[in-house]
């Protein structure tokens, strides 16, 4: 069979399948319990289903068995289909016929757990006749916490297996979200801190202030740290004082008398102190 038949039997194929679609999500949507079906004893009247006789009593069936989650059929038909008419295969066809059908069993027993009224709806249950035989042993042995623990588990599970999916990926999205979502606050942020490295700078002028340093060797450094924020910081030769100027930093500086080139990054200084001189 050559690359073209392989196509045109690609293409049937997935016609078939998305019309199976098609007719199952028509029936479901159309059913009505008061249709003639395998679970109610109707005179000969004419139908409401939209597929007929036929479409009455397999929503029906459909219903009784799975209850909600039927409306998940078509999906795998649909996705199907549209694969085959791109004539792009099916990986990993066993692996993810089961974790559909784990999603599925899943749902229906998640439905099971809770008392949903469903009177309006037609004589079936949340999760069908399969929610109610799986959920009646789970909540025997691991109550309503343990069975939805299970259950959660299993779904996270099949979905992992039958999509592309990914818990890292989806951590990802999250970072971006809240990154985006708090995206007004950066500039506070930000402002906060700047204001607490200035403060630590602050800090770090006092105490060589307190340690008696001499001015000329040490105090331009940090004065120079403060330049972008307070402006221009002069010391004096003699007593120490200091006198802020606000503008822009300028290029020099008098400090202890002499001009100073100005320093681009702080200068890491290590004191020595000699106990013998100290006394």
């Amino acid at each position: 069979m050559n690359k073209t038949q392989r196509n045109k039997y690609d293409e049937v194929f997935g016609v078939l399948l998305l019309m199976a679609a098609v007719f199952l999500s028509v029936a479901l949507i159309s059913y009505s319990p008061g249709d003639p079906s395998f679970n109610s004893a109707t005179p000969e009247v004419q139908p409401h289903n939209l597929i007929g006789r036929v479409g009455s009593h397999l929503a029906d069936l459909l219903m009784q068995v799975l209850g909600f989650v039927a409306y998940l059929l078509p999906l795998p038909f649909l996705l199907a289909g549209i694969r085959k008419i791109r004539s792009r295969p099916i990986e990993d066809l066993l692996l993810k016929t089961i974790g559909f059908i784990a999603v599925a069993l899943s749902l229906c027993t998640f439905l099971s757990l809770f008392d949903l009224p469903v009177q309006e709806w037609g004589n079936f249950l949340p999760g069908g006749m399969l929610g109610a035989l799986l959920s009646a042993p789970l909540l025997a042995a691991f109550n309503k916490t343990g069975s939805f623990l299970i259950l959660l588990t299993v779904f996270i599970l099949a979905v992992l297996s039958i999509t592309r999916f990914s818990l890292h990926g989806f951590s990802g999205l999250l970072k971006r979200f809240f990154s985006f979502l708090f995206r007004p606050f950066r500039p506070l942020k930000a402002r906060h801190d700047e204001k607490k490295r200035l403060q630590e700078l602050r800090k770090r002028r006092e105490m060589l202030k307190l340690k008696d340093i001499p001015d000329d060797d040490f105090l331009p450094e940090i004065e120079n740290l403060f330049d972008d924020e307070v402006g221009t910081v002069q010391y004096g030769a003699e007593d120490g004082s200091e006198a802020k100027k606000q503008g822009p930093a300028k290029s020099s500086r008098k400090a202890g008398g002499e001009s100073l080139p100005p320093v681009s990054k702080p200068v890491q200084t290590t004191f020595e102190w000699d106990d013998k001189a100290g006394n």
